[in-house]
């Protein structure tokens, strides 16, 4: 029997990471919007919104890290979107496609760390 199981290349820590993000494309003319990460790994995280977002765009976003005094920007790509039951919201995964390499390797340690 076939697992539905996926396997991911890191693993992840559930958070509340407060964000703005915006579509990159319309950067300079389009307001970043307030979401908030559900979960997080060194490649890539579960974004909430209230509006769906189209699979594949590239977003910067920009999340605010408890231990950091300002937001760190990081650009990601939609792989997939999902309507949440029950809200007027949407689960997106994103995957980071330019994120700062020491950046990368804090969150790999900190997920390594809370387990």
């Amino acid at each position: 029997m076939k697992s539905n199981k996926v396997k991911r290349a890191y693993k992840r820590l559930g958070v509340y990471h407060l964000v703005k993000y915006r579509n990159s494309a319309l950067a300079s003319k389009s307001p970043l919007i307030l979401a908030h990460l559900r979960d997080i790994s060194a490649g890539g995280a579960c974004l909430v919104t209230k509006e769906e977002l189209p699979v594949a765009s590239i977003l910067q976003v920009y999340v605010s890290f408890p231990w950091l005094t300002s937001s760190v920007m990081i650009l990601a790509k939609v792989a997939w979107v999902k309507k949440m039951a029950r809200k007027d919201q949407f689960e997106s995964g994103i995957v980071f496609q330019e994120i700062d390499e020491a950046m990368r390797k804090d969150i790999f340690e900190r997920i390594k760390n809370a387990r």
